[in-house]
């Protein structure tokens, strides 16, 4: 279907790099601050790196490339591959880092100018929980005895001073008052429909008729957007590929399309020969589609 098909809508820019672009968002400015990660996961940690690049988004060039983040002595926070980005604010963005190697809790915050990656605060003690308006909600580990507890602060996201202490209540209270982050950049992301969504019959319909789906794994990712439709899919191909813990399974490929009024405008193969699923491969921001593909490219698509 997707070789044969010729589109109406054209990509607006494609941005390739070697390795993952594991993780993007926007600043204030719109542009965008990536996380990319490079590195064989079951090669020795010395030889895995995350470095993160800035992208004008209206042209896909960067703005800056290759920055990792190191500490007052020059050298690499989290040995290079321990380091995330945690979340953009204003002209600013924020990596963490984690308590341990393996242990998935984040631990500490970074704050860089997005034009310059400039250092503007730091706090290696704590850990981000959310953010409103200005402020962040943030805890710092107290070891007892007997059991561990957090205390919680609000931080000037702008400076990093800490503005005041919250009892675990008011924390609560704060976090649930904030928004998530997708929310707050403007940015819908899709929503996967499976065999047990009331809609899924109607998406299994419309992409068996207008995109030909076969052999569909784990249901359809949508976003709706006015008469146009946004659908992706996994199908499941006879190639045998191996996982990263090297077991062989069959193959699947990952389909975008662009649907209006049921009638695809646009298709593209966000991923082949994978051995998992695509979580959150697409999103939608204003009248843009982004997507990545195979895992070392972001696209822009103007809808």
């Amino acid at each position: 279907m997707i070789g044969l098909f010729k589109p109406k809508l054209s990509p607006l820019w494609s941005f390739r790099k070697e390795g993952a672009m594991w993780l993007s968002q926007f600043l204030d400015n719109g542009n965008l601050i990536v996380e990319r990660r490079v590195g064989e996961r079951r090669a020795v940690l010395s030889e895995r790196r995350v470095s993160f690049f800035s992208l004008d988004a209206q042209t896909g060039k960067p703005i800056w490339d290759d920055f990792m983040l190191k500490d007052e002595r020059g050298n690499l926070v989290g040995e290079g591959w321990w380091v995330g980005l945690e979340l953009t604010h204003k002209h600013l963005f924020y990596l963490h880092g984690y308590v341990a190697p393996r242990i998935p809790e984040h631990r500490g915050l970074w704050a860089l100018d997005a034009q310059t990656t400039r250092l503007v605060w730091k706090n290696d003690a704590i850990s981000f929980v959310a953010r409103a308006g200005d402020e962040f909600l943030v805890y710092r580990p107290i070891d007892n005895d007997d059991f561990a507890e957090r205390r919680y602060f609000v931080l000037n996201a702008l400076t990093g001073e800490t503005l005041r202490e919250l009892s675990a209540k008011e924390a609560d209270a704060f976090r649930n008052a904030a928004i998530d982050v997708a929310t707050a950049q403007g940015v819908t992301l899709p929503t996967r429909h499976d065999a047990f969504s009331p809609d899924f019959n109607r998406f299994k319909s419309l992409a068996e008729k207008a995109t030909s789906a076969k052999n569909v794994v784990a249901g359809y990712d949508v976003i709706e957007f006015g008469d146009r439709l946004i659908l992706g899919y996994h199908e499941q191909t006879d190639k045998i590929v191996l996982t990263q813990s090297g077991s062989p399974v069959k193959a699947l490929v990952y389909k975008l399309f662009v649907l209006e009024n049921g009638k695809p405008i646009y298709a593209d193969l966000l991923g082949e020969a994978m051995s998992g699923l695509l979580t959150d491969g697409f999103f939608l921001r204003a009248n843009r589609l982004y997507f990545t593909k195979n895992q070392n490219a972001l696209v822009a698509l103007e809808l």
